[in-house]
């Protein structure tokens, strides 16, 4: 009686782990069913959709009508609408509220915004900015400002 080597074959074990690292990947990469909620809790953020990314950058993280340097949220992030996984930190420059993001040829840029420079429980000193900024997501090398006066 012969026994047969009680390995399979290379062929098979070849396929088996082709099939095998095919699911990890489409575990990984699956179609988006939702959003992830965001770190923190924002509002009167710039946000824009540019390819398959949602981006929003900075907005008021206090209390309604209640501004100073540390109400303004310190993140510029993405997510991509069609795959899963989480919220990506983008370079982040100045925090503002009320900020336009505009996606446009396969760029994004950031017009004007507000911006507090008392402490809390300071009398409110809010400004307007006069900034502008682009970002290349192809580069992710973050917004460089430029001022429109």
């Amino acid at each position: 009686m012969k026994i047969r080597n009680a390995l399979p074959s290379l062929p098979l074990t070849c396929l088996l782990a082709t099939a095998l690292l095919t699911v990890t990947i489409a575990q990984e990469r699956s179609p988006r069913r939702g959003l992830p909620e965001l770190p923190e809790a924002i509002t009167s953020f710039g946000a824009a959709v540019e390819g398959e990314h949602l981006y929003i950058y900075s907005g008021h993280v206090g209390k309604a009508h209640d501004y100073s340097i540390e109400n303004y949220s310190e993140h510029f992030r993405r997510i991509n609408l069609n795959w899963s996984g989480g919220w990506e930190e983008l370079p982040m420059q100045d925090p503002v509220q009320g900020s336009a993001l505009v996606a446009y040829d396969g760029a994004l840029y950031r017009v004007g915004g507000v911006h507090s420079k008392n402490e809390r429980k300071e009398l409110e000193d809010m400004h307007s900015t006069d900034h502008f900024a682009r970002f290349d997501p192809k580069e992710k090398n973050g917004l460089f400002a430029k001022s429109c006066g």
